[in-house]
């Protein structure tokens, strides 16, 4: 601060506020002494009025800083966006309005940084306020954050609150939650993103949600999904708790990382959708993790372990030997990660930004960065390994057709008993009740396909 000019009683002060000042409200206070060495005390004046600092991605020495106009105006002022949804096959759109110039998305996310306690020196970094924020965006942690997450089938358990397929919007949610002070009933993946991007843009960080495609929940951190079955051939549910999403939304953040050893700076992962436990805090939080240290392998902070097996995640089926011990029978290394999608700028339309996220999949690269160091478990092939395709039937009311390919691993002696068993599942992989069961028997000499309706 200096004095800019000094004229009939009248003191002018010219304030410098560096890059790296901590985001949140300011006031401004003059203390006047009124005599020397305050021996007479002092007038103190106060400004009622605040002065909000935020992040300024326009400034090329701020952390946030993105250097291109266009995305800029997509990621910081663009208002209303689209969330991709469905299947990698079958997407469908929700339109979102992020309403960040609102009064009350401002409102929100000071009370956010305060109900944190997040400490000035926390507040110079982006890193330590998106995660800040991505926190208090649910609920999960009891810290009175804005967003009770709640999947089901049963509308009626949607009673007490309002159901995540009817929001359209973050004003509604956050002037919701800011007038009763307690969580917003309730939310889903699509939900936390885009009132997470909301919070994000108001505090001046460029944020875009992101919608990840057959996304694994790799619940034990081995980069694998894991199916364990019985001898009978029923699946161990308690065995794992891994699984398949249709599609996740989360959100990318853009900052440089001066926390990591390495150029893991640009966008990063950060999710508010509860799904475990971060080991960096223990809190229901991902991110930010650094995207090129996820298409790299890397295990950084903040959570990258989890964000690899969301995007790359090798899929595995156990079957318990006679001996009780299990054997990897089936390894699928492709299905991960369909399609991950975002708006593209100025245009609403789609941007496939999976190869951000890794290397062709097949690849030296990806499969290197997959194991990163890792041992590999080898599969145990039996006779006959079996995939499924749906061919026809996608829409409700119509029936099912699925071809099922038997590939003969080795010479056959005997028939193959084969049984296909069909069971409802809700987009998060949560397997329902069985809905069909059917047995066929391969018979020498054995066909190539097999078909279940």
């Amino acid at each position: 601060m200096k004095v800019v000019s000094s004229t009939n009683g009248e003191v002018r002060y010219r304030v410098h506020t560096p890059p790296d000042v901590p985001v949140g409200s300011y006031r401004c206070h003059v203390h006047v002494p009124l005599g020397k060495n305050k021996s007479k005390g002092e007038r103190v004046w106060e400004d009622k009025k605040e002065v909000v600092f935020l992040f300024n991605p326009w400034n090329k020495d701020d952390s946030v800083y993105l250097p291109n106009e266009r995305e800029r105006n997509e990621y910081i002022n663009n208002e209303t966006g689209l969330i991709w949804a469905g299947t990698h096959d079958s997407t469908f759109t929700w339109p979102w309005n992020f309403a960040q110039f609102e009064v009350i998305s401002l409102e929100t996310v000071l009370y956010m940084l305060d109900s944190w306690r997040l400490g000035s020196d926390a507040r110079r970094s982006p890193i330590h306020v998106t995660r800040c924020l991505a926190n208090m965006v649910n609920n999960n942690d009891g810290d009175n954050g804005a967003l009770i997450g709640l999947w089901s089938s049963n509308d009626d358990d949607y009673a007490d609150g309002t159901s995540p397929t009817s929001w359209s919007g973050s004003e509604a949610i956050l002037t919701q939650y800011m007038s009763e002070k307690k969580p917003v009933r309730y939310a889903q993946c699509w939900v936390f993103g885009g009132t997470l991007t909301t919070v994000l843009r108001t505090i001046g960080i460029p944020s875009r949600p992101v919608t990840n495609f057959e996304s694994a929940h790799d619940a034990d951190f081995n980069r694998a999904i894991d199916y364990y079955f019985d001898r009978n051939d029923k699946m161990i549910e308690d065995k794992s708790n891994d699984s398949i999403w249709n599609y996740h939304v989360w959100v990318e953040a853009w900052m440089t990382r001066p926390d990591l050893d390495g150029d893991y700076g640009g966008w990063q992962a950060v999710d508010a959708t509860p799904q475990e436990l971060s080991p960096h805090s223990r809190t229901m939080v991902v991110g930010p993790a650094s995207i090129q240290a996820v298409k790299d392998g890397k295990d950084l902070k903040y959570d990258n372990e989890f964000v690899i097996a969301e995007v790359n995640a090798d899929i595995k089926y156990h079957v318990e030997k006679s001996d009780g011990s299990f054997a990897v029978v089936s390894r699928h290394e492709t299905k991960v990660g369909k399609h991950i999608s975002t708006k593209a700028v100025g245009r609403n339309s789609r941007e496939d930004v999976t190869s951000h996220y890794k290397y062709p999949e097949g690849s030296a690269s990806e499969r290197a960065a997959l194991m990163g160091g890792r041992g590999h478990e080898e599969e145990e092939k039996g006779a006959v390994s079996f995939s499924a395709k749906l061919t026809s039937g996608r829409r409700i009311g119509e029936d099912l057709t699925f071809g099922v390919t038997a590939k003969i691993n080795s010479p056959i002696s005997s028939n193959i008993n084969v049984t296909a068993v069909f069971e409802t599942t809700t987009y998060t992989g949560v397997v329902g009740k069985e809905i069909k069961k059917s047995k066929s028997i391969l018979s020498k000499p054995i066909t190539s396909y097999i078909y279940f309706i």
